[in-house]
């Protein structure tokens, strides 16, 4: 489940072709995780925040009335998590 809530993040966080800065794919990744090791460096309560998102957990969700996984709406709270999140 958790690997399908990952697709679903990072499938909204890539960036297009014309966001990419003409890198090739694997510049591209190791940029993104450069910049995910920096925002976790610098500030660790974002890696903190991004890791204890409650909604990927069944004991959280099942609670709902449709019990899915969601995490967009604690994920949107979190600045900058976009590399920190494309990165896992």
């Amino acid at each position: 489940m958790h690997t399908i809530v990952t697709i679903a993040l990072l499938s909204l966080a890539t960036p297009s072709i014309n966001q990419t800065n003409g890198l090739a794919p694997n510049e591209l990744i190791d940029s993104i995780h450069r910049e995910a090791l920096a925002i976790s460096h610098r500030n660790p309560e974002i890696l903190k925040a991004v890791h204890s998102a409650q909604g990927i957990r069944p004991s959280h969700y099942q609670k709902r009335r449709l019990p899915r996984p969601e995490v967009a709406r604690e994920l949107k709270r979190i600045p900058k998590a976009a590399p920190v999140l494309m990165s896992l």
